[in-house]
Parts: structure tokens; sequence; C-alpha cells
């Protein structure tokens, strides 16, 4: 078993050498958020949580970044890019509610 977890786990996501896995965690005292950890369970997974819809991970080809989709406090979801060696986040969409 690759990951166990009480809570529902969505939008899982392979690295390209594979030793990766992104996933979508529900939670059920807060929000969640996006995470990733070692796909053989060697180092705990680490999660990033907006403050409201998180998902879609998907692996740069390097594997140094994931782009995935977070949500404000508006409520409104856009694309982001994580750096996973420097953790900066940068937004890539802007597009406002309507």
């Amino acid at each position: 078993m690759i990951l166990e977890s009480r809570q529902p786990l969505m939008s899982p996501a392979w690295s390209v050498d594979g030793q990766w896995l992104a996933y979508r965690l529900f939670r059920e005292s807060s929000l969640g958020g996006v995470c990733a950890g070692s796909a053989h369970g060697r180092s705990g997974a680490k999660c990033l949580r907006a403050l409201a819809f998180n998902g879609a991970p998907a692996w740069s080809p390097d594997g140094h970044k994931l782009a995935l989709t977070l949500g404000g406090a508006g409520g409104n979801p856009d694309i982001y890019v994580l750096d996973l060696t420097t953790q900066d986040l940068t937004r890539v969409t802007d597009d406002p509610r309507h």
C-alpha cells in the first residue's frame, strides 16, 4: 500500500520518475490541500493549503514543480505553479469571478 487515509484522496499524479505522488486530500476539520510525498513512504507528505478549492496537481517534466489549482478567499480558482525546491508559489492565471 502506498498511502492510507480516512479522508478521501483525489486527483493522484505520479512524478515522471515514479518516486513521488501528488494528490488532493480532504480533511474533516479543514479545507484540505494538495499534498506531495514519497511513493515509498520514506518521507512525510507536505501539504499546501489555500482558503478555498484546491486540486488537480500535475508534475513538471523535470519533477521539480507542481502545477495546481488553488482558490482564495473570493472562491475563484486559479492555476499556480509550486517550485518544490524553493517553495515559491507563482500564480499563472488571474481570472476575476464573474
